[in-house]
C-alpha cells in the first residue's frame, strides 16, 4: 500500500492498474468493526437517539462530519457504502438498512459523497451493476445531493464501470441497460474521459459490437441528460476551450482529455 499514488488527482496508465489491484486484492475480514457499525446493523430509532445525543455535545456539524469521515478496512470504506454493502450480506433486513440510510442522508444530512480509496462513493457503487444495481438506495443518495458526475481516482463516473458490460445473460443485458438509463437520465455523462482518455460514449463503441442494445441509449444522448452543449463542459461546468488545460486536473489540453470522444 505504501507504494499506491496518494491524493486526490486523477491516475493513468500504470499507477491506475497499481490501485486497482491492490483495491481489489486486499480481503476484509471486519477486524476493525467499531461500536457503531453496530448501531448501523440495529433499529433506526436507536440511531436516532444516538444522533440526537451527539448533536447536544458535540454539535451538527461536527456529528455530520465525524459520520462522513468513519471508514473500515484497508480500501477504506465510508459510512453508505457499508450500509449498502449489508443490504447484500444481509439480505432478510435489507429494509432496515435502507430506512437507516435514508434517516442518515435525509433528515440527519450526513454527506453522502465520502469516498473509499479508490474514490468511489456509494452513488457509484449502488449503480455500478457489479456486483450491485440497486437503485433504491441509488435514489436516496440522488435525493441527498450526491454527485452524479463525481469522478474516481481512474477519472471514472459511475457510467464507466456500466458499459463494461461482463454480464451477457438476458438478466445481465437487462441490468446493464436500467443502470445505464438511469444514470443518464439523473444527468450523467457519457463524454467525460477517463484517466486514460476513454468516455463512456468511446467505449460504447466496442461494446455494441456484442451488446447493441445499448446503442440507442448511447447515440441518443446528449451526454449530460438531456443537456445541451455538454461536450463542451466536460460535465464540470462552463464553456472550456479545446486547447484550454482540462478542469479534471490531468494537466492535458481539454480536447485530448475530457473532451475527447
Amino acid at each position: 500500500m505504501a507504494n499506491i499514488p496518494g491524493g486526490s488527482h486523477v491516475l493513468a496508465g500504470l499507477d491506475s492498474q497499481r490501485l486497482r489491484t491492490s483495491c481489489t486484492s486486499n480481503s476484509w475480514t471486519g477486524a476493525d468493526l467499531d461500536q457503531y457499525s453496530r448501531l448501523l446493523r440495529g433499529s433506526t430509532e436507536i440511531m436516532r437517539l444516538d444522533f440526537n445525543e451527539k448533536v447536544k455535545a458535540e454539535g451538527i456539524d461536527n456529528v455530520r462530519k465525524s459520520l462522513a469521515d468513519i471508514n473500515y478496512g484497508p480500501t477504506k470504506v465510508p459510512l453508505f457504502n457499508f450500509l449498502l454493502q449489508l443490504t447484500i450480506l444481509d439480505p432478510a433486513n435489507r429494509h432496515q438498512y435502507l430506512e437507516t440510510a435514508r434517516y442518515l442522508a435525509l433528515e440527519a444530512k450526513v454527506p453522502v459523497d465520502s469516498m473509499d480509496l479508490s474514490g468511489n462513493t456509494a452513488f457509484m457503487y449502488s449503480i455500478s451493476t457489479k456486483p450491485y444495481w440497486d437503485h433504491e438506495f441509488a435514489d436516496i443518495m440522488v435525493n441527498a445531493g450526491a454527485s452524479i458526475n463525481h469522478r474516481n481516482r481512474y477519472g471514472c463516473v459511475a457510467g464507466h464501470d456500466i458499459i463494461m458490460a461482463r454480464d451477457l445473460s438476458p438478466e445481465g443485458k437487462k441490468k446493464t441497460l436500467e443502470a445505464l438509463k438511469y444514470f443518464i437520465e439523473k444527468g450523467g455523462d457519457i463524454n467525460i474521459a477517463d484517466g486514460d482518455g476513454f468516455s463512456i460514449k468511446r467505449m460504447g463503441i466496442n461494446v455494441q459490437k456484442i451488446f447493441p442494445e445499448v446503442g440507442p441509449l448511447l447515440n441518443g444522448s446528449t451526454g449530460a441528460g438531456n443537456s445541451s452543449g455538454a461536450s463542451s463542459t466536460g460535465g464540470f461546468g462552463g464553456k472550456i476551450g479545446r486547447n484550454d488545460p482540462c478542469r479534471c486536473g490531468s494537466k492535458k489540453k481539454f480536447k485530448t482529455c475530457c473532451g475527447k470522444i
